[in-house]
């Protein structure tokens, strides 16, 4: 069974949010990406295992944040990022690769920033 797998896609008829490419992937432990600047925005979201992001915030400082299974992280346009799967725990996540017009507006609802890249899910009360 393969470890990972992406698409990729070519229109460019989409102005306010625009998906560039989606993929998973099973890492293997300590599997790092990184240190790495990207072009556009990136969201990973965490299905399994764990793993740690390493990200500077607008001041240049990096911080280390831990995330598990169901945890999802941002990366945004000139952000250094790197990234790094648990030793004994590697984790399995999905990603989407996405720019466009409306972008900033979106992830500002969604309470997701260049300094705030973690994403906790709601629990119930």
């Amino acid at each position: 069974m393969n470890k990972y797998s992406f698409s990729v896609f070519p229109n460019e008829n989409f102005l306010d949010l625009r998906l560039y490419q989606y993929g998973w992937e099973q890492c293997t432990p300590l599997h790092s990406f990184g240190p790495y600047v990207r072009n556009h925005y990136l969201f990973h979201y965490v299905i399994s295992g764990q793993g740690t992001l390493d990200s500077n915030d607008q001041d240049g400082v990096t911080h280390r944040h831990r995330l598990k299974e169901n945890q999802g992280f941002l990366i945004c346009p000139n952000q250094v990022t790197t990234y790094s799967a648990h030793e004994s725990d590697p984790w399995k996540y999905v990603w989407l690769e996405f720019d466009g017009l409306r972008v900033a507006e979106y992830l500002d609802k969604a309470g997701l920033d260049f300094s705030q890249p973690i994403y906790h899910p709601q629990t119930p009360d």
